[in-house]
């Protein structure tokens, strides 16, 4: 009656106190008023009761009401779960306040709930939108770097191109020359001068790969440089060079003169290839500098320990931001026909042999390349590194595995014309079958063939003789060499192209077990040539 006459229509009385549970499934109350002491089940256990089946996250309120007015009960109900506590008799403005107090604590639970789950929906759709997001952007990412490594890669591909182009130009110009002139042969001093300068340009192309991959690569201490004559190589670098700063120039109506001013030096120790490819790089860059035409100066001198190259060229000159960001890699200012590689080149061979460069550059007037290497403080006199008779091999029989006709067919000119006996297997089957059939002293065979490559080869020949000496002849050597990569059962690895010399001292570093001998030892014998 108080709570009708209060306002409070939807009520649900109940007299047996077992029945609370289920009037409170059906029912849902926002609010129990519970006496303590009951027949059946007593107040106490219908809150341990509905703690069990009431949500965490539900505020249901409890008010008892019992006239059991012992300290300890009321303690004993409020830490059960009961929100407030009346004893009998009571106040009826008293309970209907204290009832409005409660369910305004239950509105404002229930709306905070609401909040929360709103927000919790909120985040998670919010942190599902930044997921998405994310994932956009790390795609994005993963694109861009895909992108730049792609650019980057041809970036580098422009520039193995571009070196082989310069390396391969007097190999083209000259073998042109002496094919639509055949009458130049007659000129013997002339057609070996020419000969020689193409066999120089096909050894540089060679090492563009390895010099490209090398730009800031240590010194190994392993590593040997050759004694190498500056003077020399500078004079064969211009040579080498003319047909872009005079012919090319000319053609384009540009006049450059190439002049060179060269000092008496020391020796200095280096490979003479990585050298030509570094004079090379700055007289092109020279040439590239010049539109209308102008000079080239390259000068040599000795300065206490180094010897100084100056290249100088009366070009356009470089800002003071290019000329600070010219030796990075891939960094060029000639557009889309630039590699951004060649100066890199030159910074990388310069810190390798432990020399020192330095720019002066100004607009419009012309740049400066100072180079100082370190030579040889000892004085020793310059060896001449191409002399021929320094190993000297018995006649040998030797099985050559290649695929590429032209290849093999020189490879056999080379051999034979050292005294050797060869035989030829067009992949690493027909190679397996020949060896099997005969008796060869080494077994010279490529690795990428088709039936057989040369690893599986290499392992068969080894499977059935453990001590036959193999040699791998690959295109593939630099970066076998850079990874440390050697197959089972090969002994030595050889880069494509191979010089007759190369070859030479390898056969002789294996078959003598790398002694630097020029001669066979006396208890040697060579071993006959098998069918």
């Amino acid at each position: 009656m108080l709570l009708q006459r209060g306002g409070y229509l939807n009520l649900r009385t109940i007299t047996d106190s077992r029945q609370t549970l289920d009037v409170y499934k059906s029912f849902g109350p926002d609010l129990i008023l519970l006496d303590l002491h009951m027949p059946h089940r007593n107040g106490f256990e219908i809150m341990d009761d509905l703690r069990e089946i009431v949500p965490e996250y539900d505020y249901l309120p409890i008010l008892v009401l019992t006239a059991d007015i012992n300290t300890e009960t009321k303690r004993k109900a409020l830490h059960s779960g009961a929100k407030d506590f009346l004893t009998k008799p009571f106040d009826q403005i008293e309970v209907l306040l204290r009832i409005n107090n409660l369910l305004e604590t239950r509105r404002l639970h229930l709306q905070l709930q609401e909040q929360n789950q709103a927000l919790e929906v909120k985040v998670s759709e919010r942190t599902r939108a930044l997921e998405t997001a994310l994932q956009d952007f790390m795609n994005a990412q993963q694109k861009m770097i895909e992108q730049e490594r792609m650019r980057a890669l041809g970036r580098m591909a422009s520039g193995i191109a571009h070196d082989f182009n310069n390396a391969l130009f007097p190999i083209l110009g000259y073998s042109d020359l002496l094919i639509s002139h055949p009458d130049i042969l007659e000129d013997t001093e002339k057609a070996i001068g020419w000969l020689k300068t193409i066999n120089t340009s096909a050894l540089d192309a060679g090492s563009v790969v390895k010099r490209l991959s090398e730009f800031y690569r240590p010194r190994e201490e392993t590593e040997v440089f050759g004694a190498v004559e500056l003077n020399a190589i500078i004079e064969q670098s211009a040579e080498l060079t003319r047909p872009k700063w005079r012919d090319q120039a000319l053609a384009q109506d540009r006049n450059i003169e190439m002049k060179l001013e060269l000092g008496d030096l020391p020796i200095v120790y280096g490979n003479k290839s990585e050298i030509r490819g570094m004079l090379t790089n700055l007289i092109f860059n020279a040439v590239d500098a010049m539109p209308k035409g102008g000079s080239i100066f390259i000068r040599t001198r000795p300065d206490e320990k180094f010897a100084v190259i100056e290249v100088e060229d009366s070009g356009t000159g470089m800002t003071g931001e290019v000329k600070r960001l010219c030796l990075e890699p891939f960094f060029t200012t000639k557009g889309p026909g630039g590699t951004g590689l060649g100066l890199a080149a030159v910074f990388g061979i310069i810190r390798r042999y432990e020399g020192q460069i330095k720019i002066d550059s100004e607009l419009g007037k012309g740049t400066k390349f100072t180079i100082r290497l370190p030579f040889n403080s000892d004085g020793e006199k310059l060896k001449d590194e191409t002399s021929p008779g320094t190993t000297v091999l018995p006649a040998l029989n030797i099985l050559v595995v290649e695929d590429e006709p032209f290849i093999s067919d020189f490879i056999s000119h080379y051999l034979s014309i050292d005294g050797h006996s060869c035989e030829v297997a067009s992949n690493g089957k027909e190679g397996l079958d020949k060896f099997r059939a005969g008796q060869f002293d080494i077994v010279l065979t490529d690795r990428c063939m088709p039936v057989m490559n040369g690893d599986a080869l290499a392992a068969a020949i080894k499977k059935q003789v453990p001590d036959q000496p193999i040699i791998m002849l690959t295109g593939l050597g630099d970066l076998m060499e850079a990874t440390e990569e050697k197959p089972p059962g090969i002994d030595l690895i050889l880069s494509k192209p191979v010089g007759q010399a190369e070859l030479r001292e390898a056969l002789a570093a294996l078959f003598f077990g790398g002694l630097p001998v020029a001669s066979p030892p006396p208890s040697l014998k060579p071993t006959t040539p098998g069918p």
